[in-house]
């Protein structure tokens, strides 16, 4: 009888008890090219191209199916060349190194999960300016707060 009676206590405590796990964790790299690239505060007269290519990784977490909480590091670059009369022939590249963190809120579906999400970020801006005399850093370079927006579907196959 006490044997039964401890048994169903422990039962009892264990089966409603709260239980706190993650739900998801993810881990993984990203790639791809960033359109309608905008800068604010660019030195005056540096043109800016509108797509970087885009390299980073990235740690996924959620403890409510609907909600995940992204965190990301994030390294975006471009060269392009130009033909000045000024300055003749130059390669401007543009390198963007960030840190963010997003809030994505996940619609429930079964193979592809469409998701709506912000998030803020930091991002260190390096210019630097190539020609046949050399490389030379642009002393401009800037670090700025970021506001993201996001809207994309995630693929999970079945």
């Amino acid at each position: 009888m006490i044997r039964k009676s401890i048994l169903t206590l422990v039962f009892v405590l264990l089966a409603t008890a709260p239980a706190w796990a993650l739900l998801g964790a993810g881990f993984g790299v990203r790639g791809g090219l960033v359109s309608n690239y905008q800068i604010g505060g660019t030195p005056p007269g540096i043109p800016i191209p509108k797509k970087l290519t885009m390299i980073g990784v990235h740690a996924a977490f959620s403890t409510i199916p609907a909600l995940v909480v992204e965190g990301s590091l994030e390294y975006n670059w471009k060269q392009q060349s130009y033909n000045d009369p000024t300055y003749g022939n130059y390669k401007l590249r543009i390198n963007d190194f960030s840190a963010n963190a997003f809030a994505k809120v996940r619609m429930p579906m079964a193979t592809v999960k469409p998701y709506l999400g912000a998030g803020l970020g930091v991002h260190k801006l390096v210019y630097t300016v190539s020609n046949s005399f050399g490389t030379v850093p642009i002393p401009d370079d800037l670090t700025r707060p970021a506001f993201h927006a996001l809207l994309g579907a995630a693929f999970a196959p079945p």
